[in-house]
């Protein structure tokens, strides 16, 4: 059977009913998600408000059961990409509750059509790691590898992930064994974690800066403005923890997670590079790790690895100097000496509804940012849209 619309046929399942829904706050959504058992933030309808501050505009594509209750589906951002055209992305999704994907093909049905009813160049699936069966999915329905150079560019590729359910002894026990030996010696260092505040976030953002100086990159965060939005708008929901680190009353260091679920995000951290030479910084995780699992999470997530350092490192020959020279080597090689599993993400996939359009696009990736040629290959591909 078919619901038909003016221009597109959506398909219909039975006992299933889809919505799309673009509300800018959907706390039935936010609530799904929290306890789907995916655990993914970005899903939410709060992040799509934070994300609008970037020019995104966040639809949903949501399925219900026939007792009208969510049981999966999807947060679409939506853009209009200079020279490419309009384009919609999913981050780290979709979700279904309880990872049960009985409905995934006939959500991506919807999703091609959505794409369609929308006149959207592409959509692209940034696949979320406890679910490396939509990849599957996603291929046996024309959707391809992302091409390379081309928005969205999701730059968390891997991540380190501790698991909090084994007991504090063999957590520690899976740390290498010159981080157990440096945490061991700094340990009667009296260093205290403390809750942060709002008031507290301009430290954060000072440590960020310090951090980023000495390892010779550029932080992500310009300003303060950024950790004022995110503490508004997640704090009250409990979805931020803020802790600084403190030494004799002074602070040292400081991190900003997300806790949605059952996993803590490390995601923003900060340190004054004092105290080196006692391996302050280790210490100072360890008893991060500590927190998280006495305030209930199951897992640790270190957030972010750099693909080429950590697949060097797990090679287990000696490590290239041009992968050392990397900047983001040193803050990968560091999370892996804190024992964890090492989680790859299952990758980014394309629904391009022109296939002439999807070849043009290729062929120009691999120079969209810099030749000439292709910026007008892809102004081509612009107007056989239009078309």
């Amino acid at each position: 059977m078919l619901i038909r619309s003016r221009r597109f046929v959506m398909p219909f399942r039975q006992s299933v009913i889809y919505q799309v829904c673009d509300a800018e706050m959907n706390d039935e959504w936010d609530s799904f998600l929290h306890h789907s058992g995916i655990n993914n933030y970005q899903q939410t309808s709060v992040w799509g408000i934070i994300k609008g501050k970037d020019g995104w505009i966040a639809k949903r594509l949501i399925l219900r059961n026939a007792e009208g209750n969510i049981i999966g589906g999807a947060q679409i951002f939506l853009m209009e990409i200079p020279v490419i055209g309009r384009i919609g992305y999913i981050s780290q999704g979709p979700c279904f509750g309880n990872q049960n994907c009985s409905n995934l093909n006939y959500f991506i049905s919807l999703l091609k059509v959505f794409t369609r009813r929308n006149k959207l160049i592409y959509v692209t699936v940034d696949v979320n790691y406890r679910l490396p069966e939509v990849v599957k999915a996603l291929t046996r329905r024309r959707f391809r590898k992302h091409p390379d150079n081309t928005p969205p560019m999701p730059h968390v590729k891997a991540t380190l992930i501790v698991n909090l359910q084994q007991s504090e002894e063999q957590i520690f026990a899976g740390f290498k064994k010159n981080r157990r030996k440096s945490i061991l010696a700094a340990k009667n260092i009296s260093v205290t974690l403390r809750s942060g505040s709002r008031d507290d976030l301009p430290l954060l953002h000072r440590l960020v800066d310090q951090t980023c100086e000495r390892q010779g990159v550029v932080s992500g965060y310009p300003n303060v403005e950024y950790f004022y939005m995110l503490w508004d708008l997640m704090a009250p929901r409990g979805w931020l923890a803020f802790n600084i680190a403190e030494m004799d009353g002074r602070p040292v260091s400081a991190s900003l997670g997300y806790v949605f679920g059952d996993t803590y995000r490390d995601t923003v951290w900060g340190w004054s590079g004092e105290y080196a030479a006692e391996n302050i910084s280790d210490l100072i995780t360890w008893k991060l790790i500590l927190w998280a699992k006495q305030s209930g999470f199951a897992y640790f997530d270190f957030v972010q690895l750099d693909i080429v350092s950590i697949r060097a490192i797990m090679a287990g020959d000696v490590v290239p100097d041009e992968v050392k020279s990397r900047k983001s080597f040193g803050a990968t090689f560091y999370k892996t000496r804190f024992g964890g599993e090492v989680c790859f993400y299952p990758g980014t996939y394309t629904f391009f509804p022109s296939q002439l359009i999807a070849a043009l696009m290729q062929m120009a990736s691999g120079h969209l940012r810099k030749d000439s040629m292709a910026s007008r290959l892809v102004r081509f591909i612009r107007s056989l849209k239009k078309n």
